[in-house]
């Protein structure tokens, strides 16, 4: 139900004027969070807490998300300095502040994360290693490039003699070169990753199947005696004996990987009467030869698979060097190497920290880890070398300000993950901050999904 005053009023009023404190907001969907985040912004500019809109860095999800959030923020400033905003009333010295506040909001850094990284490297180039006039590929440009790009890697890597016999393992256990191409994209937009926990390539392994032609051997002797016509006799005698002669006659490493791979021994057909008391023992030996062949081909998969993905990586952080070399940057680019020179350049840190005394982040359920470092990173206090776990920065009170909404985190494809929205939430906890009243919802609905909810 709600009120001129709502059950949450000193929620509302703590988001609204409590500056001087890193707030954690949670706030479902209907509670008017994007108003209270505006309302933030007014009483911020009325309290002369931001010099200069250009000192404003709201960062929200979208593009139409921080559209909107522009808009109302005008709006706002418009009817503060006319003296006839709904919620509140401000003297004539705050009415000339919204003012001057509205004739700058252009200068606001109100955007996207990938928006505010763009800011900060145009600000930045030469330090962040980028040529000046440097571009961001929309996502059209940015899987044409990498098309092209890929087929020229993908005929280098079929011509290339020190990895032929993984390629040839790998495609032998059934990998597809599409499945490289989809490794490939999962690299390149987690290309950062791979520069500290990196592939190395690994020997293929010798074929060595006496593991299992020994327990396989073992099995065929119980057919001297077999019941006729039972299930289990038939298996022995169609897939074991006929493997066991396969296997003593393959030389070939690519030959053997290939029958283990595609003939199954394992079995539990027969009738146990039938079999006098023997049926588990031989089942436990096929089980044994099973396990063997299973472990051959594993081993033989993983040193395949590690050795492709080291040229893959190799191919995705040398795509990565050009792409920043050449100025031709996506969005991925964008946050790590925001994240980077940030981390690197004290100057640059210091400006950034200076121009912008507080950051406001929407939609912070959605946050990629990226954003959660160079926020902070920007917000810590400033000291030569800063800490490595963002957790471990002295962030000053005020300076962040994070809403968001853990139901609502449907982003994991882009490495947004609740876990880190709840250790954000964690390290701010002293902040922590709940609109739990429903504007949007008549109570009737709410009451139901709060039942479902506990």
């Amino acid at each position: 139900m709600t009120t001129s005053t709502p059950a949450d009023h000193k929620a509302r009023e703590a988001v609204r004027r409590q500056h001087d404190q890193t707030l954690f907001v949670e706030a479902g969907a209907g509670t008017g969070k994007t108003t209270e985040l505006v309302m933030r912004v007014l009483e911020l500019v009325a309290h002369g807490q931001l010099p200069a809109m250009a000192s404003l860095a709201a960062i929200t999800f979208t593009e139409n998300a921080a559209a909107e959030l522009r808009t109302r923020i005008r709006e706002a400033l418009e009817d503060g300095a006319e003296g006839r905003h709904r919620d509140r009333t401000f003297t004539v010295t705050e009415q000339a502040l919204l003012a001057t506040a509205l004739e700058e909001i252009d200068d606001a850094a109100i955007t996207t994360l990938h928006g505010f990284a763009t800011r900060v490297l145009q600000d930045a180039p030469l330090e962040a290693g980028l040529p000046p006039g440097f571009a961001v590929n929309d996502a059209i440009r940015s899987q044409l490039e990498a098309a092209a790009r890929w087929r020229s890697f993908l005929d280098d890597l079929l011509d290339d003699d020190s990895v032929a016999e993984h390629l040839l393992a790998a495609l032998t256990l059934d990998l597809k070169t599409e499945k490289l191409r989809e490794i490939a994209d999962a690299f390149t937009g987690s290309w950062d990753l791979l520069q500290h926990r990196p592939f190395s390539p690994v020997p293929l392994p010798a074929v060595d199947v006496s593991s299992v032609l020994d327990p396989l051997r073992r099995a065929a002797a119980y057919l001297t005696d077999a019941p006729a016509g039972d299930g289990l006799t038939a298996h022995l005698e169609t897939v074991v004996v006929p493997f066991i002669d396969a296997l003593e006659g393959l030389d070939d490493r690519m030959d053997l990987i290939e029958a283990l791979q595609r003939t199954k021994v394992k079995s539990s057909a027969g009738l146990a009467p039938a079999w006098k008391g023997r049926k588990p023992e031989i089942v436990a030996i096929l089980l044994e030869a099973h396990e063997a062949s299973t472990q051959l081909v594993g081993d033989i998969g993983t040193a395949a698979t590690e050795t492709l993905c080291a040229r893959l990586q190799d191919f995705v952080l040398a795509e990565a060097c050009r792409r920043q070399r050449e100025g031709s940057l996506t969005f991925h680019d964008l946050l790590v190497l925001t994240r980077d020179v940030l981390r690197r350049d004290r100057g640059v840190r210091d400006r950034l920290h200076a121009r912008y005394p507080v950051l406001l982040i929407d939609e912070f359920q959605d946050t990629d880890p990226l954003q959660v470092e160079i926020a902070c990173l920007i917000a810590a206090d400033c000291v030569d070398v800063p800490a490595e776990d963002w957790a471990d920065m002295a962030v000053g009170g005020g300076r962040l300000f994070f809403v968001g909404d853990a139901k609502q985190s449907i982003y994991r494809f882009r490495r947004a993950d609740v876990q880190l929205y709840r250790a954000v939430g964690e390290r701010f906890s002293a902040g922590t901050t709940t609109l739990s009243v429903n504007f949007r919802s008549v109570p009737a609905v709410v009451s139901t999904v709060n039942a479902v909810f506990e």
